[in-house]
């Protein structure tokens, strides 16, 4: 059986009752679960009740003596807003985002960590961040980790004195005095299943915006983008149904960029020179890509190319987004579609000072006809 790093995830605010909850119903569950870590985020408000409960009413580490669990000393997590300053509370739009992008981090970082299984609880804390959590996992989540609901027998689900049940029964007070014997608990914990793209793609993004971007791009590449065919001897491309005719001298230029990504053995562009272009400097392997490709269209008496042919060095950067903008164009104007389009067209990147020009559309929906 596969030993993992167990990583207990959890977004709080003023119900400690959560995490014990949690621990305890996976502790004393069938596959017998402890914590090797404890991760919280939450605000220094929930910091403050959490650590008054857990931490100096010793509930805690009651609970992990009780059934012998190793204590684990729990990790709070607290966003900043862009003062630097520490959130109190989830209560405008810029504080939901901070804690979106902490959220997001959280697990992006503990997903990336080899033999590590997540279990995450969203019980907690305010709707949004329990809806951050859960979403973070399905762009970072694994076959190995796990999304959780707590349940508790209602009159003690609101019971400020009922943290677990404990091995020997005892009698707690409900608000209007009405006694409740702990025999009569029931926790429960629900697994829920969520979908897991990152096991499909390589998700990116320093924020939640980026991260649920890239999950995007992915499911709609994966799913609603067609093939694209380049047949440099019907001197047209395809895509799906929808046939393209280029000028020799753009297919030439298009024919390199779809060339290069192919080749390019990363599984994701991020602006390396193997698949990019720029305007002015070519590599070295760009220019024998689009060198061969010219020699296949090239017709004895025509010089298409001699504006464009980097062999020669002899083109000029306004003649080179000059021809993109003329590819984008055809392009969009034949699918008469904007959004899927974009897969399609040329694009560019301000990388470091210059711009840098690729194709978007993943390499393995790039195909070579003839």
């Amino acid at each position: 059986m596969h030993k993992y790093k167990e990583i207990f995830i959890f977004v709080l605010g003023s119900t400690p009752q959560i995490l014990t909850e949690t621990i305890y119903a996976l502790a004393t569950g069938p596959s017998k679960i402890y914590p090797d870590e404890i991760v919280i985020g939450t605000t220094t408000e929930g910091k403050r009740i959490l650590q008054e409960v857990l931490e100096k009413q010793n509930v805690l580490k009651n609970l992990c003596k009780e059934y012998k669990i190793p204590y684990v000393e729990p990790q709070y997590r607290i966003p900043q807003n862009s003062k630097g300053e520490q959130l109190s509370d989830i209560r405008t739009t810029e504080d939901n985002q901070e804690m979106a992008n902490l959220i997001n981090e959280i697990v992006r970082s503990k997903a990336s960590e080899k033999d590590t299984r997540l279990h995450c609880s969203i019980a907690g804390g305010r709707k949004t961040m329990s809806f951050y959590l859960g979403a973070a996992l399905q762009l970072y989540g694994r076959a190995q980790d796990k999304l959780y609901h707590v349940l508790v027998s209602p009159e003690f689900e609101t019971n400020k004195d009922f943290f677990y049940k404990p091995l020997k029964d005892i009698e707690i007070l409900t608000k209007d005095g009405k006694k409740l014997n702990t025999r009569n608990a029931k926790i429960e914990l629900a697994e829920l299943p969520f979908l897991r793209i990152g096991e499909k793609a390589q998700i990116k993004g320093d924020s939640f915006n980026e991260s649920i971007k890239h999950g995007q791009d992915a499911i709609d590449e994966a799913i609603f983008l067609q093939d694209i065919h380049l047949n440099l001897k019907n001197r047209e491309i395809n895509i799906g149904e929808i046939s393209i005719k280029l000028q020799p001298i753009h297919l030439a230029l298009y024919a390199t960029f779809l060339k290069l990504k192919t080749k390019c053995s990363k599984k994701q562009c991020d602006g390396c020179e193997k698949c990019n272009i720029t305007r002015k400097v070519w590599s070295d392997d760009a220019k024998k890509v689009f060198s061969k490709i010219y020699n296949k269209l090239r017709i004895d008496g025509q010089s298409w190319f001699s504006d464009l042919d980097p062999k020669k060095n002899n083109y000029s950067s306004e003649k080179f987004t000059s021809a993109i903008s003329k590819i984008n164009k055809c392009i969009k104007s034949a699918l008469n579609d904007t959004t899927l389009a974009a897969y399609y067209m040329v694009i560019s990147k301000r990388h470091y000072g210059c711009s840098k020009y690729t194709v978007k559309i993943g390499k393995n929906k790039i195909k070579f006809v003839g």
